[in-house]
């Protein structure tokens, strides 16, 4: 595995008014190239001390750092592009060579299925809950690293864990009913069985699977050619280029809709208008949300001086 510098992870924690406003105009967003919702949703939970790394269909790459918060159940925040496939991988010692562990992780649908891949729509907050990850090998079952070198080869999956299954929160192709129990997972495209980051669909993506074997044109190893790989390099991403908006239908949801949201008004406040209102004060479009409900008005320093006047 390449030396890749962790990051630090933000608080997941935001106040109901701002989730509010992010909600933005009511309906849909544009469209990906592959069909997917453009916008963000996000994962959240507790780990031990741990990197968590998203791999995409399309080869996206994303990491965060849990956050030391002094207890043994470090939170974190992890912001996805929605419609996109996403598989989850935990890293505990990094930077140990003896006692590094990397854990794919996994969970069952109803029909009892091993699945690996999570597809958020835009705005959801899966929350996986506490992670209870193996903190040092000697607690790895044999079954699970039998070559003994810290990857395991095959996956830690939730439901027997104690932790949360992300199909029981989500609903990602809109056909009400949960992807835990809907028969296609929540992906009527069929890539959960035709698995571009996992293709022998073990539930341990291509990067980390001994059973794997990268092709010529392929840099990250993770099974997707580099000409087709939206991130070869496998480089972490920013928030800024999770955001995957191009000004049309719904913004992003989010964390980082949240801390841009005011850059990208104060360029394009037309942009905002239409769904938010000439006044800001909202119209139907967006739930009647506005500027005024967090802020006074469009200008974000006039937050600062509210806050000052409480």
């Amino acid at each position: 595995m390449k030396n890749i510098q962790p990051k630090q992870a933000g608080g997941f924690f935001l106040a109901l008014m701002i989730l509010l406003l992010l909600a933005g105009c009511d309906g849909g967003g544009g469209d990906l190239a592959d069909g997917g919702i453009i916008g963000t949703g996000s994962i959240v939970g507790t780990v031990p001390g741990t990197i968590i790394e998203a791999f995409g269909d399309q080869g996206q790459y994303f990491q965060v750092t849990s956050v030391d918060d002094n207890t043994d159940q470090h939170p974190f925040y992890l912001e996805l592009p929605a419609g996109i496939g996403f598989h989850l991988v935990m890293i505990i010692n990094e930077g140990t060579d003896d006692e590094k562990i990397v854990i794919p992780i996994a969970f069952e649908g109803a029909d009892m299925q091993l699945l690996s891949r999570i597809i958020l729509t835009v705005g959801d907050e899966v929350d996986l809950g506490h992670i209870p990850l193996y903190s040092n090998r000697d607690e790895i079952p044999d079954t699970s690293d039998p070559d003994e070198d810290g990857i395991l080869d095959e996956p830690f999956i939730l439901d027997e864990n104690d932790a949360n299954n992300p199909l029981l929160q989500l609903d990602s192709d809109d056909d009400g009913v949960d992807d835990y129990e809907d028969d296609d997972h929540g992906d009527p495209s069929g890539k959960h069985d035709d698995d571009p980051q996992d293709h022998d669909n073990d539930g341990v993506p291509n990067k980390y699977d001994n059973n794997f074997s990268p092709g010529p044109n392929d840099e990250d190893e993770d099974g997707i050619d580099d000409d087709d790989d939206e991130n070869p390099g496998n480089n972490p991403e920013d928030n800024d280029d999770s955001l995957y908006w191009n000004g049309k239908g719904m913004h992003p949801a989010g964390m980082a809709w949240r801390e841009q949201h005011g850059d990208y008004a104060e360029h394009n406040l037309d942009n905002c208008a239409s769904c938010h209102g000439d006044d800001f004060r909202g119209t139907p479009l967006s739930d009647q949300v506005g500027c005024y409900d967090c802020h006074d008005g469009p200008d974000p320093e006039d937050e600062e001086d509210d806050e000052d006047k409480d």
